[in-house]
């Protein structure tokens, strides 16, 4: 079990992991609980809300 110094340090270092060093703010990755195909489309869900989002609306895209 970690104690609550290692486990602030462990969110402590989590959080510069994350951080955009262009803007200077943390980086949001949505993670989908469901992936699934319709016509040509990916879709998925996240944990514990149900709505079907278009994959591609939450990648980036190919320059």
């Amino acid at each position: 079990m970690m104690s609550e110094f290692e486990m602030k340090r462990a969110e402590k270092l989590q959080q510069r992991a994350l951080k955009n060093p262009g803007k200077h703010e943390l980086v949001r990755i949505p993670v989908f609980e469901r992936v699934y195909m319709i016509g040509d489309e990916l879709y998925g869900e996240f944990k514990g809300d149900k709505t079907p989002r278009r994959v591609k609306d939450y990648t980036i895209g190919a320059c």
